[in-house]
């Protein structure tokens, strides 16, 4: 069947080590994989938001289908303080948070979510509307390391329409379970299937086609970077031989890695750094979101290199650049393999 085909096919790109973890709230997205990945004996994890009086009930079906194909099953509660804004977006903070330490506590590098292409539609469509630019445009990364986690996320069914995964579900008669909150009016996202969000995939795939490019460019220019006494140290000839969209995104790397900060200022913040960076002459420094970025000095290979380190009181994340599109292989909203 197409989504059967599907999901060896992603298999076959991700080529992911075993075992891993699902994560599987009962709707018909993860629900179909956790049984498309069943052969495969992974570890099924539920967030409970506790947002809604049933979910733990919810949680418990899920773990009764798990046990039903002899998986094993873990229910992770999420226990602190709910906001009372921002409720969407801190609680998938605090599941993907909840989900790694999870796979790190039984030691396991990877973990399959059920995103679709619907998903990826509506986050395509949410974000030009906010007018995020073609790097927004490329959507959601088919796979990426988690950016505070050495935790691989995988998304096989990327590329895979919801309504085809509640059609084979209901063919199979499977069960599974509908989410009130993904029609809530109150939601941005709820508002766009309301509305019929669509975009072509082959456009949208072109986005992530050119996203894959600058980020994989990126990916050779940190290749050489070094870390001493808590600063990266970029080599400039590097930095400045990329192009501006390659140069931002290594950047942006760059802040995020020695800033801390999820957000690595505006564009046109790096912009400025990027022109004092490539300009002729000693690069002045400067500060920008989180991170001080200076001259390397002598012991550090001097001037041609830039260090990046954290201002006071901060701390270097982990060893890696997060760059989604940039360190796997991709699978695009039209099924190219990129």
């Amino acid at each position: 069947m197409q989504v059967e085909a599907a999901f060896a096919a992603a298999l076959a790109v991700f080529r992911p080590a075993t075992p891993f973890a699902v994560a599987v709230s009962g709707g018909p997205d993860s629900t179909a994989l956790m049984r498309l990945a069943a052969p495969l004996r992974p570890l099924v994890l539920t967030v409970d938001h506790g947002l809604r009086p049933d979910s733990a009930d919810e949680a418990a079906r899920v773990a009764g289908w798990a046990a039903e194909l002899g998986l094993q099953h873990r229910t992770l509660p999420w226990r602190e303080a709910k906001p009372a804004r921002g409720i969407q977006a801190a609680a998938r903070a605090a599941r993907y948070r909840l989900l790694a330490e999870a796979c790190a506590a039984a030691g396991l590098a990877g973990l399959m979510t059920g995103h679709t292409l619907d998903d990826q539609i509506e986050t395509v469509a949410m974000r030009r509307s906010k007018g995020s630019g073609d790097a927004g445009a490329a959507g959601i990364p088919a796979q990426a390391e988690l950016p505070d986690a050495p935790v691989r996320l995988m998304r096989p069914l990327i590329a895979v329409s919801k309504a085809a995964l509640v059609t084979w579900l209901e063919a199979g008669g499977h069960p599974f379970l509908v989410d009130p909150s993904n029609a809530d009016p109150r939601f941005e996202r709820a508002r766009l299937r309301a509305a019929g969000a669509a975009a072509d995939c082959a456009e949208v795939a072109a986005w992530q086609r050119a996203r894959v490019a600058v980020e994989r460019d990126a990916v050779a220019a940190l290749e050489g970077a070094a870390v001493s006494e808590g600063a990266v140290l970029a080599e400039r000839a590097r930095l400045t031989a990329l192009t501006a969209p390659a140069l931002d995104a290594a950047l942006g790397a760059l802040l995020r890695r020695a800033g801390g900060r999820d957000h690595p200022g505006t564009r046109a913040e790096r912009n400025r750094l990027a022109a004092a960076i490539t300009a002729p002459g000693t690069f002045p420094g400067r500060t920008l979101a989180g991170a001080l970025i200076r001259p390397g000095r002598r012991a550090e290979g001097g001037p041609e290199r830039i260090a990046f380190l954290p201002e006071a009181g901060g701390r270097l994340r982990r060893d890696r650049f997060w760059l989604p599109f940039g360190h796997f292989p991709q699978i695009a909203a039209d099924g190219s393999v990129l």
